[in-house]
């Protein structure tokens, strides 16, 4: 009877030992392992999903800036385009932020006018106007008739920072979006030997000859792709002879907003005469 009881003692705890859980220092150990797992995981999420905004804000500067490029290239090229040989000037160059129309009857369009619709920016927006006879208007469309009738196209920068061409025949086309800042500098020929800059201005005079055209835009992203502030306090961006400073005020340029910007420039020669005439 003895040994019984002895081997029923033993048995229950033999099944009382085998039952026993995990102790509470393990069940510690597994939550604070388990957390540095998910830590772990979402880090590595958050990296990846901020490097594809990266590089899909890359990717879409780069595409936007190209065609910005293109559109301005060609249009500058054809500055003073005539079948006819009449035109005498090829750009108007708008000096000032205010509004004002001004008569292209200068050119010899009679009755044409066009407005000074930019908004200025304190400075970080330059804009021009190119005259020409006949030629695709601001859509691209080859459509207005080769004569004696001078048509212009205006570009400029809007108060929503679009890239605008603006034409006599009232189109409006926005070439781009998010444009934060566009320069112009004009190639003057000092020398009159075979129509090459000696020299760019940001201002030329009448009585200089314009060869060229070198233009600067900078684009930024849409949306932000960095929470931190990468740029001190007194960071510029420096375009041509123009210094922009960091800032929200007039002539300034928000790099910490967590977008990423970039500038594009090219040169464009002026390939038709007449390019002393403001």
């Amino acid at each position: 009877m003895l040994r019984r009881d002895l081997d029923m003692d033993n048995t229950d705890k033999k099944i009382a030992h085998e039952a026993n859980g995990f102790t509470i220092i393990e069940l510690l150990v597994s939550l604070l392992l388990s957390s540095f797992l998910m830590l772990a995981v979402i880090k590595i999420f958050i990296s990846n999903q901020l490097t594809y905004g990266i590089q899909q804000s890359v990717s879409s500067i780069q595409e936007q800036g190209r065609y910005v490029t293109q559109e301005l290239t060609e249009g500058f090229m054809h500055a003073g385009y005539s079948q006819t040989g009449g035109l005498k000037d090829s750009i108007r160059i708008l000096n000032g932020t205010n509004a004002e129309d001004v008569s292209v009857t200068q050119g010899g369009a009679s009755g044409e006018q066009y407005s000074a619709n930019a908004s200025g920016g304190g400075g970080l927006h330059d804009q021009i106007v190119i005259l020409l006879e006949g030629g695709a208007d601001c859509y691209g469309v080859d459509n207005w008739p080769a004569g004696t009738q001078i048509h212009w196209k205006y570009y400029y920068v809007d108060s929503q920072n679009y890239l605008v061409c603006q034409d006599s025949k009232n189109n409006i086309e926005k070439i781009s979006g998010r444009v934060e800042a566009f320069q112009l500098q004009y190639g003057v020929d000092l020398s009159g030997e075979a129509g090459q800059p000696n020299t760019y201005v940001s201002s030329p005079t009448e009585d200089q000859n314009i060869v060229s055209i070198r233009f600067a835009v900078v684009v930024k992203s849409h949306d932000s792709v960095s929470t931190t502030a990468n740029y001190p306090d007194n960071h510029t961006m420096q375009i041509f002879n123009e210094s922009f400073a960091n800032g929200t005020g007039s002539g300034q340029i928000n790099f910490k907003d967590g977008r990423l910007r970039r500038m594009f420039f090219s040169t464009v020669r002026l390939r038709n005469s007449g390019f002393n005439a403001l």
